[in-house]
């Protein structure tokens, strides 16, 4: 588990985030056809967006559409996808969970220690 943590916080604290990056997604990314898309998938998808909202009603990581469409895909830059990684990736909506037993004093003290993602005060 603490190997996995500290992948799970270098993904986050260092993305890499490149063009290069981009362009694999666009080449290995497979989208469905929409026009097919059945009606509760397109439902649960819209209550998502309306229920997952912050504060100030703006959608938060869990209220955003799950897929994407080829378009969109093409359409995103590294740095919108940079943009959108300072935007949603911060201490305030970075949750996480732990099951099973575990020395929270060290998980918390571990969180702490990455600076992107040190809370200003914790709650566990």
């Amino acid at each position: 588990a603490p190997q996995l943590l500290d992948l799970l916080l270098a993904l986050l604290s260092r993305p890499r985030l490149s063009e290069d990056d981009v362009q694999a997604a666009r080449e290995t990314v497979q989208f469905g056809d929409e026009s097919t898309s059945n009606i509760a998938s397109r439902a649960t998808s819209f209550l998502r967006g309306q229920l997952y909202r912050d504060g100030r009603g703006r959608r938060i990581a869990y209220g955003l559409p799950t897929d994407g469409s080829s378009g969109t895909l093409q359409k995103l830059s590294a740095a919108q996808l940079q943009g959108l990684f300072r935007q949603f990736v911060v201490p305030s909506r970075f949750i996480v969970a732990v099951a099973g037993d575990a020395d929270f004093g060290r998980l918390r003290r571990r969180l702490a220690s990455v600076p992107r993602l040190a809370p200003g005060e914790s709650t566990a």
